[in-house]
């Protein structure tokens, strides 16, 4: 049996659990936990935090954590809290804290 490719133009019966749409199911997005959920979550529990703090805690990747505050903080879930020097980058960062 040959694989099938994107040129094909024969009917692939793909199963319910390798679709996209399955992704997007109403079931799964009850269960999903978004990336601004994850990272506010952590907040609570850290009270104050630095981005690269957010991603150690989250386990999510160092480059998602800018735009997911961004957003969170246009909801008005999130406020800069202030500065502080991080001695593994050298550099004087930003810190940020939950709207409880």
């Amino acid at each position: 049996m040959n694989q099938p490719t994107l040129f094909d133009k024969r009917e692939v019966n793909i199963p319910l659990s390798n679709k996209i749409d399955s992704f997007y199911s109403d079931d799964v997005k009850t269960k999903r936990v978004t990336q601004k959920e994850q990272i506010l979550e952590a907040l609570r529990t850290l009270g104050e935090a630095t981005q690269r703090e957010l991603s150690e805690a989250t386990g999510l990747p160092r480059h998602v954590i800018p735009d997911r505050i961004l957003t969170l903080i246009a909801e008005e879930k999130v406020v800069i809290s202030g500065k502080c020097f991080d001695p593994l980058t050298n550099k004087e960062v930003t810190t940020y804290k939950p709207i409880k």
